[in-house]
């Protein structure tokens, strides 16, 4: 008895691979784009949680002890001396921790440094045109808390501008004016002055 069966043998053509691979690489190519542009959302979402936690924390600190914090990260900055906000001091009116850790790299969403100055001046920085009119209406050292950030794509630097900067000075370019400064992947955000 023949016991050969007619017809098609178990599997898929090539014809069915190609046109499965096809809808496949369709839809990655849709949706890749949109999950990264949700991550980056997420990261500028981190580093707005960030800047108000900062923001809070050095006019806590400002007001209980009258100085300017600093926080920095990195394997050189360890000591408490480095981390005015997380760390025990023994100066006058501190009463802390004001942050529930020291600042590290894992804080930048991008994965590069950050510190918080307490100069407003820093890193090649003349001033701050806070209001966007074209002159500095800031340019003292020593009376601010100024965050600084490495590997910050333009982008998401553009887009945490626009929520912090909303209708101030719309038309100047926001790279050099308002409470965030970037350059070449650096940013700089002014997350605490006395007024």
């Amino acid at each position: 008895m023949n016991t050969r069966r007619r017809g098609r043998r178990g599997g898929f053509t090539l014809l069915e691979l190609i046109v499965v691979l096809s809808v496949l690489i369709a839809l990655s190519a849709i949706l890749v784009p949109s999950i990264g542009s949700v991550m980056e959302d997420s990261k500028v979402s981190q580093l707005a949680v960030l800047y108000d936690t900062l923001k809070e924390a050095s006019a806590r600190h400002n007001f209980d002890t009258g100085r300017f914090a600093i926080e920095y990260s990195g394997s050189n900055y360890v000591a408490s001396s480095y981390h005015d906000l997380a760390m025990e001091q023994s100066y006058a009116g501190w009463k802390g921790p004001y942050i529930e850790e020291p600042v590290n790299s894992k804080h930048n969403p991008w994965k590069g440094n950050l510190h918080l100055y307490r100069n407003l001046l820093v890193n090649g920085l003349t001033g701050w045109d806070l209001d966007r009119d074209g002159t500095y209406e800031v340019t003292a050292q020593g009376d601010a808390c100024v965050l600084w950030l490495q590997n910050v794509p333009e982008g998401s630097a553009e887009e945490l501008d626009e929520a912090l900067d909303t209708g101030v000075g719309d038309g100047v370019d926001w790279r050099t004016a308002g409470r965030i400064q970037w350059s070449g992947g650096t940013m700089w955000m002014l997350v605490f002055q006395n007024t």
